[in-house]
């Protein structure tokens, strides 16, 4: 046992892209998955505050197509359940992945969301149909046992959710249960599909999402301009659905199996100081500072790296790299990008910034 955790393989589902190579391709090119709400008609819901959200970030795929048949929706009406699925079959057939081949109890399946219940909810609120399988909708865990089981997976399958974080956390956790011995390889997969009336207007109702009711504001007319954390006119966040899934191993595993590798984790923190859920606290402010410094220098340092290599951004080889240097951050990792040698560090303390960020952006008079 290396005590070294691999980053073997990733790729998602968000609204840039489908899959990871568009989602980039996407992005490498200035556009933006942000757009007019359609999963639902903001315009004619009742609840409070619905009918002002007009943006946000879908997913270029129909939740049937997400399921593989609207058969397969009608009977597992949850999305959540269908991309846990998608993912963990796309990661696996890439590796050529022969569960034989291994001890089953050492290959993890670990996820991470917060509402991934929602939808059964909504179903249940519009139709009023009894669903026997409405209870496991709302086990957070069904997802992630139903695609272990269809792949031969025995190792731990839980879920964690701890907002914003929860993604971040169930990487450290999976990159610890590597490095103690208690699994040789893991995959992590992070989702979360909250585009629904009810989650939109909860959001609205702590004054956290970007709402189109100013027609002088400038994403008045351009969904794409809604979303400006940073900016100084910024007011709240737009809400996204998708999902994220990692591919993790020791690497002296990896490199037995034959698989790539991508990246490793160097290391990771956990701790908790959400005492307010929209002000960040003034120890922390150093912190922010420091963010931003950092931001800075990623982006300073890979437009170094493509004007040495003349590598544009949208080619395949390149990829985001997912990578953090702090001691106070969830999850640390080192991705080397197209040609190697770059090695790009920023501080991903979510835990205590990001799920504050929205409401902050619309409360704070900044």
């Amino acid at each position: 046992m290396s005590e070294r955790v691999a980053i073997v393989d990733y790729d998602c589902v968000c609204s840039a892209g489908a899959e990871l190579g568009h989602a980039w391709q996407c992005l490498a090119t200035n556009q933006s998955g942000i757009r007019r709400i359609d999963r639902f008609d903001p315009e004619h819901e009742s609840l409070l505050g619905v009918s002002t959200v007009a943006y946000a970030g879908q997913v270029p795929l129909s939740f049937d197509a997400i399921a593989g048949s609207a058969e397969r929706l009608a009977k597992w009406c949850e999305p959540g359940y269908h991309v846990v699925k998608l993912l963990t079959t796309r990661l696996l057939h890439r590796l050529a992945f022969d569960v034989s081949q291994h001890d089953p109890q050492r290959i993890a399946l670990l996820g991470a969301t917060v509402l991934t219940s929602q939808q059964s909810r909504d179903v249940l609120h519009r139709t009023g149909r009894a669903d026997s399988k409405f209870i496991l909708n709302q086990c957070q865990n069904i997802p992630l046992a139903a695609a272990a089981s269809e792949h031969g997976i025995r190792g731990p399958c839980f879920s964690v959710s701890s907002a914003c974080a929860s993604s971040g956390h169930a990487v450290f956790i999976a990159a610890q249960f590597i490095r103690a011995g208690i699994i040789d390889a893991a995959i992590v997969v992070g989702y979360e599909f909250p585009i629904l009336p009810s989650s939109v207007a909860g959001l609205d109702w702590v004054s956290a999402l970007y709402r189109r009711d100013e027609p002088n504001d400038r994403a008045y007319g351009d969904p794409t301009a809604a979303s400006r954390p940073f900016s100084f006119d910024r007011r709240g966040f737009v809400l996204a659905e998708g999902a994220g899934a990692l591919f993790l191993s020791d690497l002296d595993y990896a490199r037995r199996m034959g698989w790539p590798v991508q990246g490793m984790i160097r290391g990771g923190y956990l701790n908790a100081d959400a005492d307010h859920l929209t002000r960040a606290s003034v120890d922390n402010v150093k912190t922010l500072r420091c963010r931003g410094h950092r931001l800075h220098q990623c982006a300073r340092d890979v437009d170094t790296a493509r004007r040495r290599r003349r590598v544009d951004g949208a080619a395949p080889g390149l990829r985001p790299a997912v990578a953090a240097d702090s001691d106070r951050g969830e999850q640390v990792a080192d991705r080397p990008h197209a040609g190697g040698g770059l090695n790009t560090r920023a501080d991903t303390d979510g835990s205590r910034h990001e799920h504050r960020r929205g409401p902050a952006d619309a409360q704070s008079p900044s």
